[in-house]
């Protein structure tokens, strides 16, 4: 009976297969989470500055002067900062005249931090959100 020759090959191997398939493996897997975190990265830098924009609108439509809208703004986006792995900061706030039913839009940029992923992840882009919300009639706040 004449025997495979994968397994004549095996019953000679002195552990060069094994060393190698644990090596490519290896950087296998280190190449594979590489590419997790920076998708990890990227959108929770991407979700941080659309969440920041939202509550930062939010903020501004209770305020009743657009200095106050504006305060409210940026405070809330620093609040949200302190809970995101991503800096955020406030670029752009139109509040308009501040009356009920005109809109007041935000726009926010977000980078991911030197803490958890670091801008590595990312490459160093920034993410935008944008929001509007329309001023309520009945708003409470500053």
């Amino acid at each position: 009976m004449k025997v495979p020759f994968l397994v004549r090959k095996l019953r000679h191997d002195d552990g060069l297969l094994s060393t190698s398939a644990a090596l490519t493996f290896g950087i296998a897997a280190i190449g594979i989470g590489s590419i997790i975190t920076v998708l990890v990265a990227s959108t929770e830098a991407a979700s941080a500055a659309d969440a920041a924009a939202q509550s930062a609108v939010r903020a501004a439509t209770k305020a009743q002067t657009p200095a106050g809208a504006e305060r409210a703004a940026r405070e809330a986006v620093d609040k949200n900062a302190e809970t995101s792995l991503a800096d955020c900061e406030l670029v752009d706030i139109d509040v308009g005249a501040m009356l009920p039913g005109e809109a007041i839009s935000v726009v926010v940029t977000c980078e991911s931090s030197d803490a958890g992923y670091g801008q590595w992840a990312t490459l160093g882009r920034t993410y935008e959100g944008e929001a509007t919300e329309v001023i309520d009639a009945f708003r409470t706040g500053e």
